[in-house]
């Protein structure tokens, strides 16, 4: 069970702990999309940002994205600048 995820300073790295957390609850795309309330496909795209036929979440899919996986983002100070 999922207590907390490495630390994500990235997209890339959201969506990948996103796209494991779906893996680790052993759900298809299909089924986190009737779940969550995102349309049919929309997971794949997500999950594929990089792509030509990815997107980036936005102000309305974040949160059923999140609320699907039963997940949610915490902000924490890191003790040193990384950038």
């Amino acid at each position: 069970m999922l207590k907390q995820s490495d630390i994500i300073c990235d997209y890339p790295s959201l969506v990948d702990a996103l796209r494991k957390r779906r893996n680790d609850l052993s759900l298809s795309c299909m089924e986190l999309e009737a779940i969550s309330g995102l349309q049919e496909g929309y997971v794949t795209k997500l999950e594929n940002h990089g792509q030509p036929y990815g997107r980036s979440f936005g102000a309305v899919s974040l949160p059923l994205w999140l609320g699907g996986l039963n997940v949610g983002l915490c902000l924490i100070e890191l003790p040193s600048r990384r950038f």
